[in-house]
């Protein structure tokens, strides 16, 4: 299933994928080409995308760079060298 997800920058796409009762969103760094496939909640998930929920409220246990390759698609070491930060 392809969700999108429209920002006033850009429309950002998301790939999701079901393994036997497990949904899984799969993510892919633009410059690096790192790939995720991170479980999510369906219905949260959507209500994201509608944007009726904040992404903390929609996956509250995802790690914060999570959550960014998911606003942004840049994963933590490519987002870290873009803005000239050391590694956590």
């Amino acid at each position: 299933m392809i969700y999108e997800r429209k920002t006033p920058l850009f429309t950002k796409r998301y790939e999701v994928e079901q393994r036997e009762s497990q949904f899984y969103a799969k993510l892919q760094c633009p410059w690096c080409e790192t790939k995720v496939d991170v479980p999510i909640e369906l219905p949260k998930f959507e209500a994201w995308i509608r944007k009726e929920l904040l992404i903390q409220e929609a996956m509250p246990g995802l790690s914060a760079d999570l959550r960014e390759t998911f606003l942004s698609g840049n994963c933590a070491t490519c987002w870290r060298a873009m803005f000239n930060e050391g590694p956590k």
